[in-house]
């Protein structure tokens, strides 16, 4: 696991001093080496920076930036079935000087071009530079596990791991401005949905996606490599799927232990985790599990995680978190350079760091069996209510009631807020519109009043009112967006490396091929995981509800410390941001807070100032 930075400037403004300062902003990413190769060209300057954090072939002769003829490349990642491809080149006559998969990508291109490109199972992001064609390719994985950011103005192209890197180039190309359509999708939906970011004109790439840059004519050409083949009939027995599914598992598993440092694992108590834990026991023998739990029980998983750990026979680590979690909000704008509201990043954050400071270096997580097994049995629920009779009622009345209950200082703002929140769902017309206002921190007509532009997008849309369609919703957006950043950013800030067996792109296209009822049988969520885990678990540690992986922050609410660190935020978007918010509501916000606010739209509030505090006005 890596970060890379790269640019191409037609003006020739950049020079190998901002690539150097840019690639070491990456520093959490690769603490173990750098390299940086720049190059003085007819059509301007080309940089391309590494950070490397090692794991496989410790050596020399893995670093990067690596070339091979005319070919100099840049990758971030793990490449699972390196192996097979290497030997399918030698085959073809090419010679291989390390044990690296960073090689074998590099060699595969040159081989197969862009067609190398999904022949990789794996997590990565992948930056060449064609000296003969004068071309660059810039590739992100298939699932969007590792991240990959751009921007381009027609004179200046530039790339990288994180923001931050398009932040420090920047500083001598030109400034970043907020995106308003991004702000909206912030406090909406938590986090900044792909292909936008938080700042006009700087891009996600998204997910099966590369794009290329023809130097000679600035042309910028994007294409999807990658999309589930999806069968026309499916017709399929379950032993025969559930069979499928676990050798595709325990390949996947296999694959991902294959490092030169050692593997470990989180161990949470879940499915997902437990059957990760199960299958890796199997070829690793000796593999060490890490557990993180809180004082506040209705928060902790640890003893079903433990129980589990002892029938495996698993060296098992369990950290309790007691102190305060104050101390790591002013660390999570540093690695989250793009505001993302979901709490959970702080018990992300703890659990990789205790992790790496366990001595492991990479570790295996469960992360993609809810949204390609149908789990989540929030969305069960929520799936009924929209179409139940109830339902149906509110909907016939709703002509009775306004469209919207205007803000007056009679109804108050709590009131106001959750009033509007129920008339959004009320008005809802498909199921995505339902859950987006079930689920998100700010209603419409809050927005409305709170947001200085309304700048409202949304290009993500549904055909039907099926379940499946949610779960499509999650694993094209929410997964890549939110969760997977999550994990790469809270992980890569101790530069430890996660690796996500389940969501292999071959599983990932297995389980879009299997019916639905395998998924969810008799009320029963993610049914072919758990036939599966009953093969190495027995039930008692199969069943059982799920907490989630939350903290219990709201619990500090009283907290005099945790007020005055809300309250000073809040002042200082009331202060420094009245071109993005009306600062009457934000006041409103401010005088009125108390335990009884929704949780969501204070925390949200709290890191987005924290972000800007340190991005926009850097006053952290």
């Amino acid at each position: 696991m890596c970060g890379i930075a790269g640019f191409v400037d037609f003006r020739s403004i950049l020079n190998s001093e901002n690539l150097i300062s840019a690639t070491d902003a990456l520093f959490h990413r690769g603490p173990d080496s750098n390299g940086y190769k720049f190059f003085k060209e007819s059509f301007g300057t080309l940089g391309l920076g590494h950070r490397r954090l090692s794991i496989l072939d410790l050596s020399q002769a893995g670093s990067q930036p690596m070339k091979f003829e005319n070919l100099t490349m840049v990758y971030n990642g793990e490449v699972y079935n390196f192996i097979e491809i290497r030997n399918k080149l030698r085959a073809k006559g090419y010679e291989f000087i390390s044990e690296s998969d960073s090689e074998v990508i590099l060699k595969a291109f040159h081989f197969w071009r862009e067609d190398a490109i999904n022949k990789l199972v794996g997590m990565f992001s992948i930056a060449i530079y064609d000296e003969l064609e004068k071309v660059v390719y810039i590739a992100r994985d298939q699932m969007g596990i590792k991240p990959l950011f751009w921007s381009f103005n027609n004179e200046t192209f530039c790339f990288g791991s994180e923001l931050k890197v398009i932040n420090n180039f920047s500083k001598k190309t030109g400034g970043l401005n907020i995106n308003h359509s991004s702000l909206y999708d912030y406090f909406s939906l938590g986090f900044v949905k792909a292909p936008k970011t938080i700042y006009e004109n700087v891009y996600k790439l998204e997910p099966g996606t590369y794009l290329k840059l023809d130097t000679a004519s600035k042309e910028l050409t994007e294409k999807s490599f990658w999309s589930p083949q999806l069968a026309e009939d499916l017709h399929c027995d379950f032993t025969e799927a559930k069979q499928s599914l676990k050798d595709l598992l325990e390949d996947s598993v296999k694959k991902c232990l294959v490092s030169d440092v050692e593997v470990g694992l989180f161990l949470s108590g879940g499915i997902d985790s437990s059957l990760v834990a199960s299958i890796a026991k199997k070829f690793k023998p000796d593999i060490r599990a890490i557990s993180i739990g809180f004082d506040s029980k209705g928060f902790d998983e640890t003893d079903k995680a433990s129980k589990i750990a002892k029938y495996l026979n698993i060296d098992h680590e369990v950290v309790k978190v007691k102190s305060s979690y104050i101390d790591i909000l002013n660390e999570i704008p540093t690695y989250y350079d793009e505001p993302i509201a979901d709490n959970s990043v702080v018990p992300t954050l703890l659990l990789s760091r205790v992790t790496r400071e366990s001595g492991l270096k990479v570790a295996l997580s469960g992360d993609g069996g809810d949204e390609l097994f149908f789990g989540y049995e929030g969305l069960l629920n929520l799936h009924s209510l929209f179409h139940s009779k109830r339902f149906k009622i509110f909907k016939t009345l709703n002509g009775l009631i306004p469209n919207r209950i205007g803000y007056s200082k009679l109804i108050g703002l709590n009131r106001f807020y959750y009033l509007n929140k129920t008339l959004n769902l009320i008005n809802s017309n498909d199921i995505l519109t339902f859950y987006k206002n079930r689920t998100s921190y700010f209603p419409d007509f809050f927005l409305q009043r709170l947001l200085q532009k309304n700048s409202k997008e949304d290009s993500f849309t549904i055909i039907d009112d099926k379940l499946s369609s949610l779960y499509d919703y999650f694993r094209e957006v929410i997964l890549p967006d939110q969760l997977l950043t999550k994990v790469d950013r809270a992980s890569m800030a101790s530069s430890l490396e996660v690796r996500v067996p389940i969501l292999d792109h071959r599983i990932v296209e297995l389980s879009l091929n299997i019916p639905e009822d395998f998924k969810i049988s008799n009320g029963k969520t993610k049914y072919i995981l758990k036939e599966i885990l009953a093969d190495y678990l027995p039930n008692n540690l199969i069943e059982g509800p799920k907490k989630g992986f939350t903290f219990p922050y709201w619990n500090q609410v009283n907290d005099t410390a945790f007020k005055d660190i809300i309250n000073d935020n809040l002042l200082y978007l009331e202060s420094n941001c009245f071109e993005l918010f009306d600062p009457s509501v934000l006041n409103e916000i401010r005088t009125n807070f108390n335990e009884n606010n929704d949780k969501k739209w204070i925390w949200s509030l709290l890191i987005f100032a924290l972000w800007h505090r340190k991005w926009v006005n850097n006053a952290v």
